[in-house]
Parts: C-alpha cells; structure tokens; sequence
C-alpha cells in the first residue's frame, strides 16, 4: 500500500449485481402461477347451483344462435341435401333449448331422462352440440 496515495488503502464499494432476467422471468411466473391459483380458487369456492345455471345459459345461448343460423341458411340453399342440412341444425337447436328448459316443464323431464340420458353427462352433450 502507498502511503501518498489515501485513495488506495480505501476499500472499493461492491457493486450491486443488476438484475438478471432469469430473476425477472422466475418472478413473472410465480406473479402469473398466483393469479392462476386465486382463480382456480375462486372457481372452486363457487356453488354448484351457479356454475350450472352459467353452463345452461351458455347451452340455451348456443342452441339460439345455432336454430337462427339453420333459419338464415334455410333461405339460401342451393340444393336439396343443403335443406336436409339446415333442417336437422334447427331440429337439434331447438332439442338443446328444450333439453334446458327441461326443469321448468315436468312432463318434459321425464320424457328426456327416459329418451335424452347422454344429455345428463358431460361428455354426451358435448357431443351432442358437435354433431
């Protein structure tokens, strides 16, 4: 060490080591792993008795919108088989609304258990709305 020189008997200041990206990115995911997690959360906090009354909503939704396509392209059809087609979309539209209409006519319940069971599960109506 020089003696003239105070500077050099000075320790040198550490320096801070920039972030790096792989810190960033570690911490973008476990921010995104934990707004997944509260959603999932949310999701399974719900009732029951909602979640189906959003999923028969969204089928009485499909079924209108799938029955007003079958009636637009019923005006346009170039071809018997292309009427066939338009008839059997607004034919199955208008089953998916009744199916959930279903609770509110008894008499009709009974009948799509007995006729329409697949329509009880899941995968049957999924299915079903992609035929």
């Amino acid at each position: 060490m020089d003696a003239s020189n105070p500077a050099a008997s000075m320790p040198l200041p550490k320096a801070e080591a920039p972030a790096t990206s792989e810190s960033k990115a570690a911490a973008v995911k476990n921010k995104g792993a934990e707004v997944v997690s509260k959603y999932i959360d949310s999701i399974n906090k719900t009732d029951i008795v909602r979640i189906n009354g959003y999923l028969r909503f969204a089928n009485i939704a499909v079924g209108v919108v799938f029955g007003l396509m079958g009636l637009v392209g019923i005006f346009s059809v170039s071809s018997y088989e292309s009427f066939l087609v338009q008839l059997y979309v607004i034919v199955l539209s208008g089953l998916l609304v009744l199916f959930e209409f279903r609770e509110k006519f008894p008499k009709l319940e009974t009948k799509t258990k007995e006729n329409f069971g697949f329509m009880f599960t899941g995968f049957g109506r999924s299915v079903y709305i992609l035929l």
